[in-house]
C-alpha cells in the first residue's frame, strides 16, 4: 500500500512538471493521448501511464471549462477512454491541429463530436 501512495506522488510531481512549462501543441497532445491506445490493451509502461493520465487530465479540464459554451457534451459522455479517442481520432483525420494549442485540438474535437443545438 504505501509503494502504490509513493508512486502515485511520483506520479503527480512529474505530470505536474511535465505541464510546468506552458501551452502544448496539438501532436503533443496527441503523442500523451496515444499511450491510452497501450493502457487499454494492457501493455503499458509506468510512462504510458504517466502520459495517459496528463492526456485525459488536460482533455478534461478542457471540456469542464469549455461544456456548454464551446459544445454540449454534458448527457452523452461516457469514459475516459472514450474522450481521449475522440481527440486522437479528430487530431488524426485533421492534421492542422498537430501545429495549433492543444486545447484548440479539444475544442474542435468535442465541437464535431458535441455540437450545441442551435437556437
Amino acid at each position: 500500500m504505501k509503494a502504490k501512495l509513493v508512486a502515485a506522488i511520483l506520479m503527480i510531481a512529474v505530470a505536474s512538471t511535465a505541464f510546468a512549462r506552458g501551452f502544448h501543441t496539438g501532436a503533443e497532445l496527441k503523442t500523451l493521448c496515444d499511450a491510452d491506445i497501450r493502457v487499454s490493451m494492457g501493455t503499458a509502461t509506468a510512462e504510458d501511464l504517466r502520459d495517459d493520465t496528463l492526456c485525459l487530465g488536460y482533455i478534461q479540464g478542457v471540456v469542464d471549462a469549455l461544456d456548454g459554451h464551446a459544445f454540449c457534451s454534458t448527457d452523452r459522455l461516457v469514459g475516459a477512454q472514450v474522450i481521449a479517442a475522440i481527440v486522437r481520432n479528430f487530431i488524426n483525420r485533421n492534421p492542422q491541429y498537430l501545429n495549433q494549442t492543444a486545447s484548440q485540438g479539444v475544442v474542435g474535437a468535442f465541437q464535431h463530436e458535441f455540437p450545441c443545438p442551435k437556437k
